[in-house]
């Protein structure tokens, strides 16, 4: 079992911190033996007689707006790191986001230090597309790193409904997250927003709620990885390896019969193919993946049944295929299911590629949004053009202009008088106003 510790980067790396922080150290409905459970239980309870924290992953919330805290019930004010911002956030912009985050390089050092110290693992979570998250998350990783802490990062795929600029910045982002993955081993797990907004629409069900299975999927990986099995065993140093890689990281997790196993060793296999086909989080392609790791939980009278562990045991011989036969590493457990008549079979894929036809379809989107992003804007600026060309007709069409000074000559005559250098009705701010700058440049629009 790894002890984990999380940063939440932006608005939406809070959010799925803050459902990490709420999962508090218990006894009741863990994945194991009632004995373990039991030493479990006098653990905890020292742990608690002590003063020590309860809480499974120790957690920290990093922003750029103080406002968006809001909702994060479960991370005390003095585990919130605010990069301070005059415009009160990143707007979208990772370039401000990765800046605030190298101005506050001394202070987020000590956090990541104080905070996480004796811990194995740091997750940093983001929501990629946005200022803070995107442009954050990649400075805080590094720091990491130069801390000599081993990390990953969870981050999401922006859903097609949502706009060019996002998808811009979060290809942009996994560009330099991709980079960090490769070079340092940082493996980083993808949740698809497409997925999502599928999942929350079929099951009717909030995404709060699918942060909440996702974060039980982890943990329920972490707690096999320090459980003996009297068949075989998924052990630490197995589940340390799973995190040693860089690359795409997957989890999932099916259900099947015990004679839908019984009766075909292929079943588990087949059901877990057609789980990565349309898989809540994202899709894999698993024998793109260099690494597996399995656990098949088993009610306890099959396993009783020589006949049937060694069908259970073959079963898992066949997953090998998983990564490809010859071509990649598999570990795998055996063990007892309690208080279910169902089979469960888990799997842990590493060293994955990002997924090429999503990270293409996102590439084309971002395009043709830019695109229509450039054509409005062509089109916005023609209107301008055309009214302007429009009165210039008119005027010119006039035979008799009228005697004495134009309007607009009153009016430079007037303000002259009254403040020199500044005309009004030209200009809307000062020439010492930085704001009346923007405009000077067609770009800025």
């Amino acid at each position: 079992m790894l002890k984990f510790g999380i940063v939440g980067v932006g608005q939406y790396g809070g959010k799925l911190a803050n459902q990490f922080a709420a999962l508090k150290k218990s006894d009741d409905s863990l994945p194991m033996p009632s004995a373990e459970r039991e030493k479990l239980k006098a653990t905890l309870q020292a742990q608690k007689d002590a003063g020590k924290s309860l809480v499974w992953f120790p957690t920290v919330a990093v922003n750029t707006t103080e406002k968006d805290y809001g909702g994060l019930t479960n991370i005390p004010s003095p585990n919130r790191e605010t990069l301070k911002s005059d415009l009160g956030g990143a707007g979208k912009e990772p370039s401000v986001g990765e800046e605030l985050a190298l101005q506050a390089e001394d202070n987020l050092r000590r956090r990541l230090k104080d905070t996480f110290e004796g811990i194995d693992f740091i997750f940093f979570v983001a929501g990629l597309g946005g200022g803070t998250g995107t442009g954050a998350l990649p400075v805080l990783v590094e720091l990491a790193l130069e801390e000599g802490k081993s990390c990953g990062v969870i981050a999401t795929i922006p859903a097609t409904i949502e706009d060019a600029v996002v998808k811009t910045n979060t290809l942009k982002g996994l560009e330099s997250i991709g980079m960090l993955s490769a070079d340092n081993n940082v493996p980083i797990i993808l949740i698809d927003n497409n997925r999502i907004e599928a999942r929350v629409t079929q099951e009717n069900i909030t995404k709060a709620d699918i942060d909440y299975q996702f974060v039980m999927l982890l943990h329920y990986f972490n707690m096999f990885a320090n459980q003996e099995s009297a068949y075989r065993t998924f052990d630490e140093a197995d589940y340390m390896k799973m995190f040693s890689i860089g690359g795409v990281m997957h989890l999932t997790s099916v259900e099947l019969s015990v004679a839908d196993c019984v009766n075909n060793t292929q079943a588990p296999l087949q059901a877990l193919q057609n789980e990565w086909k349309n898989h809540p989080f994202c899709t894999i392609e698993s024998e793109t993946a260099i690494q597996a790791g399995i656990i098949m939980e088993v009610p306890g009278y099959a396993l009783n049944d020589n006949e049937k562990r060694n069908r259970f045991l073959n079963a898992i011989d066949r997953m090998q295929s998983i990564v490809g036969v010859g071509k990649g590493n598999l570990f795998a457990g055996l063990y007892r299911r309690e208080k279910s008549d169902k089979v469960k079979v888990s799997v842990m894929l590493s060293g994955a590629p990002l997924p090429a036809a999503r990270m293409e379809q996102l590439k084309k989107e971002a395009d043709a949004g830019e695109r229509d992003i450039m054509d409005k804007l062509d089109e916005m600026k023609q209107s301008v053009f055309n009214l302007g060309g429009a009165r210039k007709s008119v005027l010119h069409e006039k035979k008799n202009k009228p005697e004495g000074l134009s309007r607009l000559a009153r009016k430079r005559e007037a303000a002259t008088k009254k403040e020199p250098g500044n005309v009004v009705g030209l200009r809307r701010f000062s020439s010492t106003d930085k704001t009346s700058k923007i405009g000077a440049n067609e770009e800025s629009y």
